[in-house]
């Protein structure tokens, strides 16, 4: 589930908003910025959502959306999509060798410069098939051999902006990343393709950064959020002398049916809908995904959409559809729905991490991480790690009572240092 989904899923009144800004706006400015105070903060978009900017403060554990204020200055909030009053401003400045700078100003205090981390970025193509995909790989300092990982997305149109958060904290301890745009996404060609599809794009990017001498060929993985947290493994399975890890992020351990149900069930529970709203949603939900799985039940999906809509539940269970599937969408929409990730799973004989969110609605951990801890038990994977991460929802923040998005004030910081530290910790064969 992409972020934009989750927000779209996320009802929230008026004083709170979801600023779409421009990403040729923020993208210059896209990186991590050490201040004067000692502090790091990263900007860039929110996971998963190419439109959608936000700062991560790495002192503080605070992150927000940024809403354009004047010229290169942004404004936050005192929640993630709450706007007012306004927490902080970040004015950005570029310099003429290229540096780029900002000033951190927050109420009553004197503003804090500070400066955009130097980061080796190398722009790459490389083809799957009649497919190219473009991106960039992030190396860290130094001559290497680097470890490396290969970055895959989350369902939707994503660009490779969708996880520099991950990548460019990966690069800073010493991993190499290589984030690129999906399939039919800003750079890359041709949108649409099945989980394999996906997987065989994943392999081509890391065909393409494997044999460069700053990397280490021994320790080259594939990390996989949300949707990706299904593509990864089978990536492994598809080229098992060439993936040396795997890392899944909330990664469901079930189907795409299954996980659409548990999704509407949790997050419509977390807010506080009642069970016959639930059930309403649920139902709805099994007979979108018999569409998808076989052609069959349009108009039940269409004219079911609408009553939700009337009775002000449609948004937890995303658009409507507004048209049959396309022949291409169902033979994609087959494959992927009959797609049981356990059997891949058991088939994963590398190292594997795998972390869910304690109060994940859209991957509930109570529901997938068993049957990807028994997956990995019974393929006999010892070298392999199942950790549900405290406090957490879906996107790594600490989540809200309510499961809602948009009060979200606080990051996990501890997410990506768990990835970065086991990654380290592998040998090299």
């Amino acid at each position: 589930m992409t972020a934009n989904a989750i927000v779209a899923a996320n009802k929230s009144p008026a004083a709170e908003r979801v600023p779409e800004i421009d990403p040729a706006l923020l993208d210059p400015f896209t990186g991590t910025y050490a201040l004067a105070d000692g502090r790091l903060v990263f900007v860039g978009p929110l996971l998963g959502a190419n439109s959608v900017f936000v700062y991560y403060d790495f002192g503080t554990g605070r992150v927000g959306a940024l809403y354009p204020s004047a010229p290169n200055v942004f404004t936050a909030g005192p929640a993630l999509f709450v706007p007012e009053p306004t927490d902080a401003a970040l004015a950005f400045r570029r310099h003429g060798s290229g540096m780029v700078g900002i000033e951190w100003r927050a109420p009553d205090q004197d503003p804090i410069p500070g400066a955009r981390l130097p980061l080796r970025g190398e722009e790459v193509t490389f083809r799957n098939g009649d497919v190219t995909l473009a991106g960039t790989l992030l190396l860290p300092e130094g001559a290497g051999p680097h470890p490396a990982v290969v970055m895959i997305h989350g369902s939707g149109k994503q660009t490779r902006g969708g996880v520099r958060l991950w990548a460019d904290y990966f690069v800073r301890r010493g991993i190499a990343a290589l984030v690129y745009d999906k399939r039919g996404a800003d750079a890359s060609s041709r949108a649409g393709g099945s989980f394999e599809d996906l997987a065989h794009d994943a392999l081509a990017g890391l065909a393409c950064i494997r044999a460069r001498p700053a990397i280490d060929p021994r320790r080259v993985g594939l990390w996989g959020g949300s949707q990706g947290g299904w593509i990864a493994p089978l990536g492994a399975v598809l080229a098992p002398d060439h993936v040396a890890f795997v890392v899944m992020m909330a990664g469901p351990g079930v189907s795409i049916p299954e996980q659409n149900v548990q999704n509407v069930e949790h997050s419509m529970r977390a807010a506080g809908c009642s069970a016959e709203a639930i059930a309403a949603a649920v139902e709805w939900m099994r007979a979108f995904n018999h569409l998808w799985a076989t052609g069959e039940g349009f108009e039940q999906v269409r004219d079911g959409h609408a009553r939700l809509r009337e009775r002000g539940w449609a948004d937890f269970v995303g658009p409507s559809v507004e048209k049959p599937p396309s022949h291409a969408g169902l033979r994609i929409g087959r494959f992927d729905m009959a797609y049981e990730p356990v059997p891949m799973l058991e088939r994963v004989m590398w190292p594997v991490l795998a972390l869910f969110g304690e109060h994940d609605t859209a991957v509930p951990p109570e529901q997938n991480a068993p049957p990807v801890q028994a997956a990995l038990r019974r393929a006999g994977n010892p070298a392999s790690t199942v950790r549900i991460v405290p406090r957490a929802n879906h996107l790594g923040l600490v989540a809200t009572d309510d499961g809602r998005l948009a009060t979200c004030t606080h990051f996990i910081p501890e997410y990506l240092k768990t990835a970065a530290d086991w990654i380290l910790q592998l040998p090299s064969n």
